[in-house]
C-alpha cells in the first residue's frame, strides 16, 4: 500500500471526533451564554422601566414642595400630610437642611439619571442606599442594571424562581430633585421586582436557546450517525469477504503499529507468507465454492494456532499473512511447521500442499547500544515481500515446506533492484555487447553460421553473465527491448561485413516468448533489419519451444509471416519440453537445434545417440537443417557428422566471442 493510501485508511479508521465535539461544546456554551445575555438584557429593561416608574412617582412627590417663598413650617406641614414620602430631606439653595423626615441612609455614591419621555422625561441624581442590599449603583459610580443582576443578586434571584409572586429583587436608592425655587429634595425610593415581571425575559431566553440548540441537536445526531458509519466502513474494510476473517488492510495497519511500537523489544517478530500450493487446480477440479471453503478452513486453523495479540489475514488469492512473536528463530519456525502440518493433514489426498516463507524482524544494536529495527523493516508490505521471496525458493510445489529468509535472498533482491535501476541506462550506453558463437559444418569444418548472444559489461561490475540478468528482464518485460537491441546490432554488423566484402553467413538472434504477444512482431522485426538494408535470409529468428505454450494461434501467424518475408526460423532447445513433436507438426521451421542435454549424462553415448539419430532423421524428412549445440568432444562431432548433422555449435569449435574476433574468422 502506498503512503497516501495508508494515510487515507488511517484517517478513515480514526473518527476524528475531537473537532466536532469541540464545535458541539462551543455551540452549547454559546447557546447558554446567548440565552443568559438575552434574559439579562430583557430583565435589565424590566428593572429600568420599574425604576423609571418609581422615579416618576418620587418626582411628583418632590414637586409638591415646589412652593415659592414657603416657610419651614409650611414645608413641614406638607411633609406631614404626604403619605408617600416616609424618608425625605429638603435643603435650601445653600445646601442647608431645612427639614427632614426619616433616617438619612443615602451614600456618597451617586449617578446622574435621565428618565424616558414615557415617564417624567427629566434628569435627576440617584444616590446609593446604605441599607439596601440590592443597590443599582456600582462602586465606580455607574448605573449598571445588567451587572446588578449577576453575582450574589442573581444567586438570590435564582433561589426564588420557584416561588411565584415573591419579590425577587428590590432596587433601593435615593432620588435628589432640584425644585424651581432652588431648593433640593432627597427622597428614598424602593422598586420591588416580582417573579411575574421576569417571566417574559425567561421565556425569550428559552426561545433563543431553543433556536440555537435545535440545529446543534441535528448536528449531534448527524455526528453520531457519521461515527457509526465510519466504524461500519472500517469493519467492512478490515474484513475479508471470502474468509470472513481479517483482510490485508487490517494486517498492514496493525502490523505497522506493532513493528514500530516494538522497535526496542527483545522478542523476534515473525512475518510469514502461508500459501496454498496448486490452489487454482483444486478450484478447477472441486469448484469455486470448495476453494472458498478451503480458504475459510485455512484461516480458522491459522487463527487457532495464534496467541493473544497475534493475527493473520487473507493477503492474496491463496496466501495468508501471519504475524506472531517468538523468543528464538527455532521456536518461530516450529510454530509455522506445526501450523502447516495441521493444514496438510486434512488435504493430503487432494494433491495440494501448504508452503510458508518466514521473515524475522530481528532487532539489531544501534550506535547507542539500544536494540532497534531498521526503519524500512517497520513496513509490513516489505516484511511480507521478504517472506514471500523466501517461500518462492521452495522449488517443489507438491511438497509442504517452510523456508526462512536469509542474506542470500536479500542479495538476490538487491541485485534485482540494481539491475532494474540500471537497465535503461545500460541500453542507452550500449553496455550490452554482442557476442557471437560460431556454427561449423562438421563435414568440412568450415564456418557455416553463428548465434548472437548478449553479454553485459560495465565498469562497476565488469562482465555480467546472461544468467544474472536475462531472467530478470523476462520477468519485468524489458527483454523485448533487449531483443530489439540485439536484432538491430546484428543487422548493423551484417551490413558492415557485406559492405567490406567479407564472407557473410546467417546469424541467429533469440526472440523471447514475451515478444510474440505483439501481433505486429513480423513487421516490427522487418523494419529493424531493413533499416540497415540487410537481406532477410542473413538474420535467423530463433525462438524457444516454451513460446509454443502461450498463444499458439498468434505464434503461428507471426512465424508464417516472418517466413514469408524471407527470415529463417529456428527452434532452440528442441527436446527440452513436452510438446516438441506437436510444435514440429504446426510450425514452418527451417532449423532445429538439438538440446545440449542429449549429449550429457550416463546414457548419452547409448540411448542419447539413438534419440539424436532419430531426431536428425525426422528433421531431414521435414526439410529442416539440424544444429547440435553444446558439443564439446571430438567423438560427438564424428557421430553427428556421420548422422548428417548440418552444423555444430559448442566449445569443441569455439566459445562465444566478441563481434570483432568473430569477424576475423569470416576471412
Amino acid at each position: 500500500m502506498s503512503s497516501k493510501n495508508a494515510q487515507k485508511i488511517e484517517r478513515l479508521k480514526h473518527n476524528h471526533i475531537g473537532p466536532p465535539l469541540f464545535f458541539l461544546m462551543f455551540s452549547l456554551i454559546a447557546a447558554v451564554i446567548t440565552s443568559l445575555l438575552i434574559v439579562g438584557f430583557t430583565m435589565s429593561i424590566q428593572v429600568q422601566e420599574r425604576i423609571e416608574a418609581v422615579c416618576a412617582s418620587a418626582v411628583s412627590v418632590c414637586r409638591s414642595f415646589n412652593l415659592e417663598d414657603s416657610s419651614e413650617d409650611e414645608v413641614l406641614a406638607l411633609m406631614k400630610n404626604s403619605e408617600q414620602a416616609e424618608n425625605i430631606f429638603i435643603f435650601d439653595e445653600e445646601g442647608k437642611l431645612i427639614t427632614s423626615r426619616g433616617e438619612p441612609t443615602y451614600d456618597d455614591l451617586k449617578v446622574d439619571f435621565l428618565s424616558s419621555d414615557k415617564y417624567s422625561g427629566e434628569s435627576f441624581t440617584l444616590y446609593a442606599d446604605k441599607e439596601m442590599t440590592d443597590n443599582i449603583i456600582t462602586k465606580d459610580g455607574k448605573l449598571d442594571l445588567f451587572s446588578t443582576l449577576s453575582g450574589e443578586n442573581f444567586a438570590r434571584i435564582k433561589s426564588k424562581l420557584n416561588k411565584d409572586g415573591d419579590v425577587l429583587f428590590n432596587a433601593g436608592f435615593w432620588l435628589e430633585y432640584e425644585l424651581e425655587n432652588g431648593r433640593r429634595v432627597m427622597t428614598k425610593c424602593s422598586a420591588p421586582i416580582h417573579y411575574m415581571d421576569f417571566r417574559k425575559s425567561y421565556f425569550m431566553g428559552i426561545i433563543a436557546a431553543s433556536c440555537m440548540l435545535i440545529p446543534v441537536g441535528f448536528f449531534f445526531i448527524n455526528l453520531i450517525l457519521s461515527i457509526s458509519n465510519q466504524r461500519r466502513m472500517t469493519r467492512l474494510l478490515y474484513t475479508d469477504p471470502v474468509t470472513g476473517g481479517n483482510s490485508w488492510m487490517f494486517f498492514e495497519q496493525n502490523a505497522g503499529k506493532d513493528l514500530t511500537a516494538r522497535r526496542n523489544a527483545s522478542k523476534l517478530l515473525l512475518i510469514a507468507d502461508v500459501t496454498i500450493s496448486k490452489y487454482r487446480s483444486y478450484c478447477s477440479f472441486h469448484g469455486a465454492d470448495a476453494g472458498d471453503s478451503l480458504l475459510e478452513y485455512t484461516d480458522s486453523v491459522i487463527n487457532s494456532q495464534l496467541l493473544s495479540k497475534e493475527y493473520c489475514a487473507h493477503s492474496g488469492k491463496s496466501s495468508f499473512a501471519v504475524f506472531c512473536k517468538c523468543a528464538t528463530k527455532e521456536e518461530g519456525e516450529k510454530r509455522i511447521e506445526k501450523m502447516l502440518d495441521e493444514l496438510s493433514s486434512k488435504f493430503s489426498r487432494e494433491g495440494i500442499a501448504f508452503q510458508a516463507g518466514i521473515y524475522f524482524a530481528e532487532p539489531g544494536l544501534s550506535k547507542d547500544g539500544k536494540r532497534t529495527l531498521n526503519d524500512r523493516l517497520t513496513i509490513p508490505a516489505d516484511c511480507f515481500n521478504r517472506a514471500s521471496a523466501a517461500r518462492a525458493t521452495i522449488a517443489d510445489e507438491n511438497r509442504t515446506a517452510v523456508a526462512v529468509y536469509d542474506d542470500c535472498i536479500l542479495k538476490e533482491q538487491l541485485w534485482k533492484h540494481k539491475v532494474e535501476e540500471r537497465m535503461e541506462e545500460a541500453l542507452r550506453n550500449e553496455e550490452f555487447k554482442v557476442y557471437i558463437q560460431p556454427k561449423y559444418d562438421p563435414k568440412s569444418d568450415e564456418l557455416a553460421g553463428g548465434e548472437a548472444l548478449v553479454r553485459w559489461i560495465n565498469e562497476e561490475d565488469g562482465f555480467i553473465p546472461p544468467g544474472r540478468f536475462i531472467p530478470i528482464f523476462e520477468e519485468n518485460g524489458f527483454i523485448t527491448k533487449l531483443d530489439d537491441y540485439m536484432i538491430s546490432h546484428v543487422a548493423k554488423l551484417q551490413a558492415e561485413w557485406i559492405k567490406t566484402g567479407k564472407k557473410v553467413v546467417p546469424i541467429s538472434v533469440n526472440v523471447s516468448r514475451a515478444h510474440f504477444a505483439n501481433p505486429e512482431l513480423a513487421e516490427h522485426i522487418c523494419a529493424l533489419v531493413d533499416n540497415y538494408g540487410v537481406p532477410h535470409h542473413y538474420i535467423e529468428i530463433e525462438l524457444t519451444e516454451s513460446a509454443f505454450f502461450d498463444d499458439k494461434e498468434a505464434l503461428l501467424r507471426t512465424v508464417h509471416s516472418l517466413s514469408e518475408k524471407g527470415f529463417e526460423i529456428s527452434m532452440d532447445d528442441f527436446g527440452a519440453g513436452y510438446s516438441s513433436l506437436n510444435s514440429l507438426k504446426d510450425l514452418p521451421l527451417d532449423v532445429l537445434k538439438l538440446d545440449a542435454e542429449f549429449f550429457r549424462g550416463e546414457n548419452s553415448e547409448n540411448r542419447g545417440e539413438i534419440v539424436v539419430s532419430e531426431a536428425i532423421t525426422l528433421a531431414k524428412k521435414l526439410n529442416m537443417r539440424i544444429v547440435a549445440e553444446g558439443v564439446e568432444k571430438k567423438e560427438q562431432v564424428e557421430f553427428l557428422a556421420g548422422q548428417g548433422c548440418d552444423m555444430i555449435q559448442g566449445y569443441y569449435y569455439a566459445k562465444p566471442m566478441p563481434a570483432a574476433e568473430y569477424m576475423e574468422r569470416l576471412k
